[in-house]
Order: C-alpha cells, then structure tokens, then sequence
C-alpha cells in the first residue's frame, strides 16, 4: 500500500559502495525488478526524469559510468556528484544511488527490503536502517 509521501517509508542503506559494487547492486536491482514482474520505472537524475524499461537499468548505469569517465558532455549520471532515483509507478518504493555513493531502498514492503538486507549483510556492507528519510 502506497504511503503519502514515499519519503516517509522505512528504508534501507548500503553504507559506501565501490564503481563495482554499484553495478552489481544496478544488476541485482534490475534482476529483483524483473523477478517481480516491473516493466518499467521513472528515473530521475541531473537532467530530468523519463520512463524506462526496467531491463535497462544496468545499460543507464554503464552508459553513465562510460560517459562519466571520459568526461563526456552527453553523461547521464554523475556518480559522486548527484542522485539516481528509480521509482516504481505507483508505489511508495524508491531505490536512490545517492551523491554520498550509496544505494537507499526506501519502501513500505518489509520483504523488499530485506532482500537487499540479505544480501548486503552476506556482502559485508555498512548497512543502516532507518524508517525515515533523513531531512
């Protein structure tokens, strides 16, 4: 059930996480979206938002990371620097691959979130909950 204000949900946090890391939870993401039958997402990032299909979440990343190497004028996402936000249409879920390097998987939906719970405690990652995002 969504929520008022998705930013009012429980979340989870990944602690920092490496070039790698991020590509690997882009991945997992975009597997647990599929998993769950989620065809497509609103992204939002320094540019903008658009709708996109769920399966092409890793590509933006890899785009991005391509784009943000090479100092590209054409980059999409500024890791480091600004946020990635990946919504669920209709939902209160937001998973943020924050400035701070760190992925936020704010939702209401317990078992959601302790799929990355699971996950990063087995990746030994300086996870945190929280059950509201920080103002």
């Amino acid at each position: 059930m969504p929520v008022d204000n998705p930013q009012d949900s429980p979340q989870i946090v990944s602690g920092f996480l490496n070039k790698e890391q991020i590509e690997a939870e882009a991945a997992h993401l975009a597997h647990v979206l599929a998993e769950r039958g989620v065809e497509k997402v609103l992204v939002e990032h320094w540019f903008g938002k658009q709708e996109i299909a769920a399966n092409q979440l890793v590509q933006t990343f890899q785009d991005g990371f391509q784009d943000s190497a090479s100092g590209s004028s054409k980059r999409r996402v500024y890791f480091g620097d600004s946020d990635f936000v990946i919504r669920l249409p209709g939902e209160s879920t937001i998973f943020e691959f924050c400035h701070e390097d760190e992925l936020h998987v704010l939702s209401p939906d317990e078992n959601l979130r302790n799929i990355f719970r699971s996950r990063w405690l087995r990746k030994d990652y300086d996870i945190r909950d929280t059950y509201q995002y920080p103002r």
